[in-house]
């Protein structure tokens, strides 16, 4: 139908563009176009032009906000590896915001901190007086108190604070002698200091830190080591001189603190990394390293958190540097290295491997097939085939009890006579399974046995059987060739109200099968008289007493909602009656049936096309399914009617858009 409204279109266009070709054109409209052409040409040579200038890119400076340079300060800490697949150990710690370990900016503090200019310190009394103040270190060291003075508390405990306060101010409140004034002594907002971090960090510079800060606070406000800095020489320079060499492996390895509290003025100075070696394999913790002087190769272990169980002990290989020219590779006794005094010297650059143990079982022998427990079994020096057979639990019911097939492996007599036909390399030993013989029958490692299964032994089959017959239920199979006519017999036979054309026979990996029942009663033995098989299931139905109609019909018996609902309808039997009987009785014919195409479904499956021969035609059964399909969209006939409905609207359309034209024209 699209395609034969597009030819009247095609049609309809031709024509009224013949109809405008043929008028005149005026002079104006000519130069009216003559003018638009040269619009276009000048425009044309502009955006040449345009494009020919060189054009400079213009920045906007904006201000980054705090949160934003600290990512961009992790995001700078993403390396490229140093080897494939291994990261440096320790420097992922500073990725995390400085804020995360920022020390608090009020107490409480450890019992060592040196109370100094800038510190906040809260005076509390009760008892027989109330008192409450809030005090602040001078510069001088020194606080004041109403109604006391100045007192002296630069470099003080908090502990001697208040021991020091006490007897100051015992001078003046004599209840703190008799204990009817008490006193409590903390601290508030804690001082500022100001460090300096230089060298291999992230963000080198001076930075205002609390006083409770150490040196590990201050590496992280400067964004940590780069990967050229050290881990594990940090300085901390009080005074010109190094009064610490920190080593961040102790704090993540063992947790131990890094250095003491930084006082102001403090220079952390982070010099290069230094011997730095690649570890990989069978090691629980794979990365990169740094060595400190006198740490080697049981020293770069311990540090990676030792072998996993499945390391190759007897073999460690390290590819190594040699000056600066060309790569070797060392191979040592792993085993021999680690319960030795001595260690094996490690270099900058080294790339160590330890390899995994070989996925191969060697000391095993396997048996397999009837037996209760098959499977691979620890094979012992002295073992036997009796053994093995006890080991799996014995011999099933099914084992053929007679003999056993072993497979071994063929060794070469010596080196220079190696076995080349894989055919030799592999014996076969028939072994009778006669109690004396097998515990004398000794086995070999990788032996292989193989207990057959009696030719003889027949699994239970099992069939069901339900619906009108006497007794339903489970039955076993006598034969490899019992019958459905058997089954039938041994369930007691049909009632009087089975139904054997609506026989539902389903086998197991197949589904249902078309199977003629009476047939098979009446000729038993024959290719009608189906041989069973196990998990067949038979279900022998009612008589029934309707026919069912589905498909493209009318349902004259359904509201509207029904029909949306219902997809078949049932029929009452009438015996003789034919297959439009019933699509009468349901209706007749839908707009969009095809009426070719109607299938009758028999009781028992089997789909058939309905004949008819002069006055004769098929007669449909009880319990039987009328199935008439819907027209295919491409097989549906082309409504006309709608053809020239949408042909008028577009000619129409055309015409009413002409004549506009023409009436612009004319103005």
């Amino acid at each position: 139908m699209r395609q034969f409204i597009i030819f009247i279109v095609f049609i309809l266009f031709s024509f009224l563009s013949y109809s405008q070709e043929a008028e005149e054109t005026t002079e104006s409209t000519i130069e009216k176009l003559e003018r638009a052409g040269a619009i276009i040409e000048k425009a044309k040579e502009k955006i040449k032009e345009t494009k020919t200038e060189k054009e400079v890119p213009t920045t906007k400076k904006f201000a980054i906000p705090k949160e934003e340079e600290e990512e961009a300060v992790i995001k700078k800490r993403k390396p490229k590896p140093l080897v494939e697949g291994l990261k440096p150990f320790g420097y992922d710690i500073f990725n995390l915001m400085p804020t995360t370990f920022e020390p608090l900016d009020m107490g409480p503090v450890d019992p060592d901190y040196p109370i100094g200019p800038g510190d906040e310190i809260i005076l509390y009394m009760w008892g027989e007086v109330k008192l409450y103040h809030t005090l602040t270190v001078d510069r001088e060291g020194k606080v004041f108190i109403p109604d006391v003075g100045r007192v002296i508390v630069n470099g003080m405990t908090l502990e001697g604070l208040m021991n020091r306060l006490k007897v100051v101010l015992s001078k003046y409140y004599s209840g703190i002698k008799n204990k009817t004034v008490f006193i409590d002594v903390s601290l508030g907002k804690l001082k500022k200091i100001r460090v300096f971090v230089i060298g291999e960090v992230m963000a080198p510079g001076m930075y205002n830190i609390s006083s409770a800060s150490t040196l590990l606070n201050a590496l992280y406000y400067a964004g940590g080591p780069t990967l050229k800095g050290s881990l594990r020489n940090i300085k901390l320079i009080r005074h010109n001189e190094t009064i610490t060499e920190a080593d961040i492996y102790r704090y993540l390895l063992y947790g131990e603190e890094i250095g003491p509290r930084l006082n102001n003025g403090d220079v952390i100075l982070v010099p290069p990394v230094g011997k730095r070696v690649a570890l990989a394999g069978e090691i629980k913790r794979p990365g990169i390293y740094e060595l400190k002087e006198g740490e080697n190769l049981k020293k770069i272990i311990e540090i990676a958190g030792g072998l996993e169980p499945c390391a190759y002990t007897e073999r460690v290989q390290i590819t190594r540097i040699v000056e600066n020219k060309m790569k070797e590779l060392v191979d040592a006794n792993l085993r021999e290295i680690l319960e030795a005094d001595s260690d094996l010297v490690i270099k900058d650059g080294d790339s160590i491997s330890v390899p995994r143990i070989l996925e191969r079982i060697e000391n095993y022998v396997d048996i397999y097939g009837n037996v209760l427990r098959p499977g691979k079994y620890e094979f012992k020096p002295g073992m036997t085939l009796n053994n093995l057979i006890s080991d799996a639990g014995g011999l099933d019911k099914s084992a053929y009890k007679f003999e056993a097939e072993v497979s071994r492996r063929k060794l070469a007599l010596d080196s220079s006579t190696p076995i080349i036909d894989r055919q030799d390399s592999i014996k076969v030993l028939s072994v009778k399974l006669d109690k004396e013989i097998t515990e004398n029958f000794e086995l070999k490692e990788n032996d292989i046995v193989f207990i057959r299964q009696d030719p003889n032994w027949i699994f239970q089959r099992n069939v069901t059987i339900d619906g009108e017959v006497l007794f339903p239920g489970t039955y076993s199979l006598v034969t490899s060739d019992d019958r459905l006519s058997s089954l039938i017999e041994r369930a007691g036979g049909l009632k009087e109200t089975a139904y054997p054309e609506g026989i539902v026979f389903n086998r197991e990996g197949i589904g249902r099968i078309d199977v003629d029942l009476k047939s098979a009663l009446k000729k038993k033995g024959s290719k009608e008289d189906i041989i069973l098989e196990a998990g067949d299931h038979i279900n022998i139905p009612k008589r029934p007493a309707t026919v069912s109609v589905k498909g493209a019909v009318r349902f004259p018996i359904f509201s509207e909602t029904e029909i949306e609902l219902a997809k078949e309808t049932n029929i009452l039997y009438i015996p003789g009656k034919s297959v439009n009987y019933y699509i009468e009785k349901a209706g007749g014919f839908s707009e969009d049936a095809d009426r070719k195409g109607v299938q009758l479904t028999l009781p028992n499956g089997r789909n058939i096309k309905p004949s008819k021969f002069l006055w004769s035609e098929t007669k449909v059964p009880p319990g039987a399914t009328i199935v008439v399909p819907a027209l295919k969209e491409a097989k549906k006939g082309i409504d006309w009617g709608d053809v020239i409905k949408s042909a008028a609207t577009v000619a129409s359309s055309f015409v009413t858009t002409i004549v506009a034209i023409q009436t612009l024209r004319r103005y």
